[in-house]
């Protein structure tokens, strides 16, 4: 499998696109120590599951708080739901906050959370906390935006 990889000149934007299948995952990254936000868009799978980890935890490294935000979410499945937990999990071991953006998540990655049975009565057994069952309740119990 044969990945290109395009970052903007003086920019904090990479995309990865994989010509085969023509699918792309684009990640921004902005602000700075305190609050940073990283932003995901496109094909959110296993696909792009090493490189969506290396930036969650690289993020993590630089920022105080990071905000998830997401663009145009293309497509998504149980990897990067898997990934945002331990995300989650990682910055509340090492003192960090890790949010998700006020728009939380788009409906393609709600309505893959759901079918995976995210949204039950879960929390993190260490923290007592999820982000899952928080944006659930931010919702009002299912509503899709």
């Amino acid at each position: 499998m044969t990945f290109f990889v395009f970052q903007r000149a003086k920019s904090h934007e990479w995309t990865f696109c994989d010509p085969s299948k023509g699918k792309v995952m684009r990640l921004r990254k902005s602000g700075k120590k305190e609050c940073r936000t990283l932003t995901m868009s496109g094909e959110l799978t296993v696909r792009h599951a090493a490189k969506l980890k290396r930036a969650l935890t690289g993020e993590l490294k630089r920022a105080d708080n990071l905000q998830l935000r997401f663009g145009d979410v293309e497509e998504a499945d149980i990897t990067l739901l898997q990934l945002l937990c331990a995300a989650h999990k990682s910055a509340r071991e090492i003192g960090k906050g890790l949010t998700l953006y006020e728009n939380g998540f788009p409906p393609v990655i709600w309505n893959t959370a759901n079918s995976a049975g995210m949204f039950g009565n879960l929390r993190c057994p260490d923290s007592g906390s999820c982000m899952y069952a928080e944006e659930k309740a931010a919702r009002k119990g299912g509503v899709t935006k």
